[in-house]
């Protein structure tokens, strides 16, 4: 449970993120990632309104070591339609998608349907991803989520047709 002292410190941290240097970010987690609930502070920035909080957070999460837990990822669902920065996005879907934990079907299925048709590659691609991994243990879902699929094997983005080709038919998981 985040405690505002320890919340309001990782948020000051993250002000001082540009918005690229990923070596800022990866010098943060190294130096806060023992820090008692750090992990748990981090899940509850996602919601700050600022984009480059939530961009900072959510590469936070998706790089978290060790790989989050079950309740981890359910805490993470519950933040993810006040997500509005694009690469914040984009974090999240890969953490679906290579996640050995599933993730709760519901909140992540519709967050992966937002990006399905959105103008930036690497956000459909993930998202058909994330789509199909969630479909993976949800059977309602996996017809969507090869038709998803199939479709992506046409998109005129090489990065989308690649990572559905990398994605195993949900016909023979």
């Amino acid at each position: 449970m985040p405690t505002s002292d320890s919340l309001q410190t990782l948020r000051t941290a993250l002000e001082g993120f540009d918005g690229n240097a990923v070596s800022y970010l990866s010098e943060l987690q190294h130096s806060l990632k023992d820090t008692p609930g750090f992990l748990d502070d981090a899940i509850a920035l996602l919601a700050d309104e600022a984009p480059l909080i939530q961009r900072g957070t959510s590469w936070l999460i998706r790089y978290a070591e060790p790989a989050l837990s079950e309740p981890d990822i359910a805490n993470v669902s519950h933040h993810l339609s006040g997500i509005t920065d694009w690469q914040a996005a984009l974090h999240l879907l890969q953490l679906a998608a290579l996640s050995d934990t599933l993730p709760p079907p519901d909140s992540w299925a519709t967050f992966a349907r937002t990006y399905l048709g959105h103008k930036r590659p690497f956000l459909r691609a993930w998202s058909i991803a994330a789509l199909c991994k969630v479909a993976t243990t949800t059977p309602e879902l996996r017809a969507e989520a090869e038709s998803a699929r199939q479709s992506a094997l046409n998109d005129p983005a090489a990065s989308v047709r690649a990572r559905a080709r990398n994605i195993v038919p949900l016909d023979s998981a």
